[in-house]
């Protein structure tokens, strides 16, 4: 079987010394996937050759979560979170079976 290759995408997602605000955990799982697809995605592409199997992009960001609660004063209440998510890019060129996709899911 050929190799395939991890690679930690957090910094790409989110830059050093901040929190990725969201309001809900659905919602920031949902734009972090979203960073991936459309800014490591293409860059990656075109690193696949026949070696390599495919990409499994990976990010943990630490995140503030708005609660659906408000001070007394008004104010949004935010609790803190981490949140994960991975996004598996399988390579066209390989004529075999979809391997990757199904360990990753695995």
């Amino acid at each position: 079987m050929q190799p395939a290759e991890a690679l930690d995408c957090s910094v790409v997602v989110r830059p050093p010394g901040t929190l990725f605000e969201s309001e809900s955990l659905e919602a920031a799982e949902s734009e972090i996937s979203r960073v991936l697809e459309t800014r490591v995605n293409p860059r990656v592409i075109p690193c696949l050759t026949n070696s390599i199997l495919g990409f499994l992009l990976f990010a943990r960001v630490p995140a503030m979560t708005r609660l659906k609660i408000v001070t007394p004063m008004g104010k949004p209440i935010f609790r803190q979170d981490c949140i994960s998510t991975w996004l598996c890019i399988s390579n066209s060129k390989y004529k075999g079976p979809d391997v990757f996709r199904c360990v990753a899911n695995q």
